[in-house]
């Protein structure tokens, strides 16, 4: 036990510095280039070699990289299971934080508000590969955070409020840190077992309506389109 804890401990100062050498530090270093002049044009300029030269192509990877990393730290002290998935289920998430992400850019509270309720989905499809399919019988994501979604809410709300006053380039950091520490106690919680007979307030349903009209008009296109040729050839 004490063998895991201390190599739970190093893993996480591990990829801590990752972070801070990969991301932190060049972010801030090229910040301050920025600042250097007072002159306007070549702030602007500056930041936007900063943002389109660096930000915005790291940023993906690096968070593709601490999700792999957290998962796999997490294996350590609780085994990983295979638990239900499918395609529809991996699109409709793509779609969720993907209009989530474009919400966040309204006004700081919109922000603050869809970035905890993004983080939350991403809380729960990290302890949705940890939790036991015999005891709670979920076979899909969506339902999972639906019937805990309480749980997950606070738990992101609460990453939220901590990130308000935290400088843009610590983020990806205390992301990796929170979840590290909040995720063994999410995937030791004991959470509401799968009930087809109680109904829950499906917070993707707004997310599933576009996805569904497109998915209808692009099955009746094909399948009219098939038809159709069909009959012309007898």
């Amino acid at each position: 036990m004490l063998l895991s804890g201390s190599k739970y401990i190093y893993s996480t100062l591990e990829s801590s510095m990752l972070i801070l050498s990969i991301y932190t530090l060049p972010f801030y270093v090229l910040d301050y280039i920025s600042n250097l002049s007072n002159n306007n044009f070549a702030y602007y300029l500056s930041t936007f070699i900063k943002n389109f030269m660096f930000v915005i192509p790291i940023i993906p990877i690096l968070y593709l990289i601490v999700g792999q990393k957290i998962v796999k730290q997490l294996s350590t002290i609780k085994d990983k299971t295979t638990n239900g998935s499918h395609v529809y289920q991996n699109l409709l998430l793509s779609f969720s934080y993907l209009v989530i992400s474009l919400l966040t850019n309204f006004n700081i509270y919109f922000n603050f508000i869809f970035s905890s309720i993004s983080y939350s989905i991403y809380l729960s499809e990290i302890t949705y590969n940890f939790i036991s399919f015999e005891k709670y019988k979920y076979n899909n994501l969506i339902d999972f955070y639906n019937y805990n979604k309480k749980i997950f809410i606070i738990s992101g709300l609460l990453f939220g409020i901590m990130s308000i006053n935290i400088p843009i380039h610590f983020i990806p950091l205390l992301y990796f840190i929170f979840t590290i520490l909040i995720c063994p106690f999410l995937i030791n919680y004991d959470y509401t077992p799968y009930n087809n007979l109680i109904l829950h307030f499906n917070l993707f349903k707004i997310f599933e309506l576009p996805i569904n009209f497109i998915i209808f008009m692009t099955h009746t296109y094909m399948h009219n389109n098939i038809t159709i040729k069909n009959i012309k050839k007898h």
